[in-house]
């Protein structure tokens, strides 16, 4: 809701394009940390 905010009732089309590359980080990085976690992926 923050970005839709930003870019479009707004008009801060890069303050929204910042937010969405940092949204990404903080998910990719959520992701890898949780896939190493349990083990998703590896061989027994």
């Amino acid at each position: 809701m923050f970005i839709y905010r930003a870019a479009f009732q707004r008009q801060e089309l890069g303050y929204a394009a910042a937010a969405g590359v940092v949204m990404f980080i903080i998910i990719f990085v959520l992701g890898r940390l949780s896939s190493s976690a349990f083990g998703v992926g590896r061989n027994r």
